[in-house]
């Protein structure tokens, strides 16, 4: 962002637009958000489980402020959906080593 407003960048491939300047954004591509399990998971042999079953589950999210983050508060919003029970991470490579 800030290499865009300094102009020091014509063009920035980003999650999201930035909120702190007027920009011109175009979506180029689909990106699906998936919940992710280790093998052996119980939920791994339920197909589609309903989403009131992660409640009894602890969640690694990204940080506030991520596009991955705002893409999960939104659908948990649109689902009434509440799950206290979370950890933040600031990068998804942490997210794969945790």
């Amino acid at each position: 962002v800030r290499m865009l407003q300094a102009n020091e960048v014509d063009i920035a491939i980003m999650g999201r637009p930035p909120r702190e300047m007027a920009t011109r954004a175009e979506p180029f591509a689909a990106h699906p958000h998936v919940f992710v399990a280790p093998p052996g998971h119980p939920l791994l042999g339920r197909g589609h489980p309903p989403l009131q079953t992660l409640q009894g589950y602890k969640l690694i999210l990204r940080e506030e402020g991520s596009g991955t983050r705002a893409a999960l508060d939104h659908f948990f919003r649109e689902q009434n959906f509440e799950h206290p029970n979370t950890m933040e991470m600031s990068s998804n490579e942490t997210i794969k080593q945790a």
